[in-house]
């Protein structure tokens, strides 16, 4: 699966991310790296598996540096109160997509969530979250569905993981 991060305010696949954090993560604990360091050892990982173009290395630099911060500074927050859940649902406007939606509007009454819930159909805007395959289920800006609508179910145990 792909994640999403934000390059001049466009969302922009980036296959391995999680993996990249997770191998940085355990160097961090043998070694002291600075902020940098993490995040040129990011942009290393990303580069095996994404073209990033040179002339946007300083922006992909920035928008790994402000998602290293977001997720520790979550994961060091004590208050889960303030954690903030975004969904897209993708597609076009098919009956398919649209029981998506619903399904997710369902699971948040269900559990008692507050989202910030949006159906896009527009497929330069769906291109952009790197997804080919719709309908697509996004959270927090991490694809975690695409080309199949999932249950209930694994929509509700996404959405308990994110928050």
């Amino acid at each position: 699966m792909s994640e999403i991060i934000k390059i001049k305010g466009r969302p922009i696949g980036i296959i391995g991310m999680e993996t990249a954090f997770q191998y940085v993560e355990r160097l961090a604990q043998k070694d002291n790296l600075s902020l940098d360091d993490i995040v040129d050892i990011v942009m290393q990982q990303l580069k095996k598996r994404n073209y990033i173009p040179t002339s946007a290395e300083p922006d992909y630099k920035e928008a790994i540096k402000n998602l290293w911060e977001k997720r520790h500074k979550a994961d060091n927050s004590q208050d889960s109160t303030s954690k903030e859940l975004i969904i897209r649902v993708l597609g076009k406007d098919c009956m398919t997509c649209s029981k998506l939606e619903q399904d997710v509007l369902e699971v948040l009454n269900k559990l008692g969530m507050a989202a910030d819930v949006m159906h896009i159909t527009d497929m330069d805007e769906i291109w952009r979250f790197g997804v080919f395959n719709t309908p697509a289920l996004v959270i927090n800006d991490k694809v975690v569905c695409q080309g199949r609508k999932p249950t209930p179910f694994q929509i509700e145990e996404w959405l308990k993981a994110e928050w």
